[in-house]
């Protein structure tokens, strides 16, 4: 996706037994930075800020679990 302007909010379906959820984004072919672009929610949906217009993100979402490990990614 390539936001025309600096935010994108991005929604999933709740995953069974989940307590929360880590969204990860990146631009280009750059790998996951999970110290900077990644954030934390209880929530089914998130806005991403400070993004830059006119580059493309991709976009995805790992369920987690208390005491657990965490869920594959999203595709």
């Amino acid at each position: 996706m390539t936001p025309a302007v600096q935010s994108l909010t991005v929604s999933w379906t709740a995953a069974t037994n989940a307590d929360g959820y880590k969204v990860q984004w990146k631009s280009g072919s750059q790998a996951y930075d999970t110290s900077s672009r990644q954030a934390t929610t209880t929530s089914t949906s998130y806005t991403i800020a400070s993004l830059t217009a006119g580059t493309e993100y991709t976009v995805r979402v790992i369920a987690t679990r208390m005491n657990a490990a965490d869920s594959a990614a999203s595709s």
